[in-house]
C-alpha cells in the first residue's frame, strides 16, 4: 500500500486527460477449493491474487484498465494510458483530501477461511457425503466441493472517498446421482453465505 498522496497523484494523472471522475480499486484475494468424490479427497487448490483496477469517466464514456504491477510507477503507467484515451489535457494537480468512509460490518467473520486447517474442512465434507450417500439406497455417486473466498479491497476516488472492505464467502456444493432400473437422475444442493467457517 502507498500513501494517500501517492494515490492522489495517480488519480490526478488520469484527471489531467480531461476525465470527469477517476478511481482506483485495489484488491488482495484468496481463493481455495477442495474436491471430494465418493468420500475421498481428489484434490485441493488455493491461490492469491493481487491487483489494481483504474477507471475513468468522461461524459457517458467509461474506460477501465487492470494491472498486477502495484508499484507507484506501475500505477502511474496505467494512469497515463487512461489519460491518453481520454485525451484532453488539463491541469489537475491538486492534492485530494481523502476521507475515510465509515461503515458497520453486518457480517463479521469469526473464523477466516484460510486460517482453518484443511482437516476441519474435510470433516465437514465427509459429513455432507455421509448425509447424501445414505439418503437412499439408489444413490450411486456423491461429489462434494468446499469453496472459500476472502477478498480485501481498498478504493480511492477523485471525490475524496477512501474506503476499505473485506468480502468473505464460504460454500459447500453437493452433487448426488441416483440410479434405478438403468436410469440416472442427479440432484444438487449448494448452501453458502457471506461468512467464514462459522457458517458450518
Amino acid at each position: 500500500m502507498h500513501s494517500d498522496e501517492a494515490y492522489s497523484a495517480v488519480i490526478n494523472r488520469i484527471l489531467s486527460g480531461g476525465a470527469d471522475f477517476a478511481e482506483i480499486f485495489l484488491e488482495e484475494r484468496y481463493t481455495g477449493s477442495i474436491n471430494m468424490v465418493q468420500g475421498e479427497v481428489e484434490g485441493s487448490v488455493s491461490g492469491k491474487l493481487f491487483g489494481a483496477g483504474l477507471r475513468a469517466f468522461k461524459g457517458t464514456r467509461s474506460i477501465y484498465a487492470y494491472t498486477n504491477e502495484l508499484s507507484l510507477d506501475g500505477l502511474m503507467k496505467v494512469a497515463e494510458r487512461l489519460k491518453a484515451v481520454i485525451s484532453q489535457d488539463r491541469v489537475a494537480d491538486s492534492v485530494i483530501d481523502f476521507r475515510n468512509e465509515e461503515f458497520v460490518d453486518v457480517c463479521p467473520v469469526l473464523f477466516s477461511p484460510n486460517n482453518v486447517p484443511k482437516k476441519e474442512k474435510v470433516r465437514v465434507m465427509q459429513l455432507a457425503h455421509e448425509g447424501a450417500s445414505t439418503f437412499a439406497a439408489t444413490i450411486s455417486q456423491v461429489v462434494v466441493n468446499f469453496i472459500e473466498y476472502d477478498q480485501n479491497v481498498w478504493i480511492y476516488n477523485s471525490e475524496g472517498v477512501k474506503a476499505q472492505d473485506r468480502r468473505v464467502r464460504t460454500r459447500l456444493a453437493i452433487s448426488a446421482v441416483a440410479t434405478k432400473d438403468g436410469q440416472m437422475e442427479s440432484g444438487f444442493y449448494g448452501p453458502g453465505a457471506a461468512m467464514g467457517f462459522e457458517f458450518f
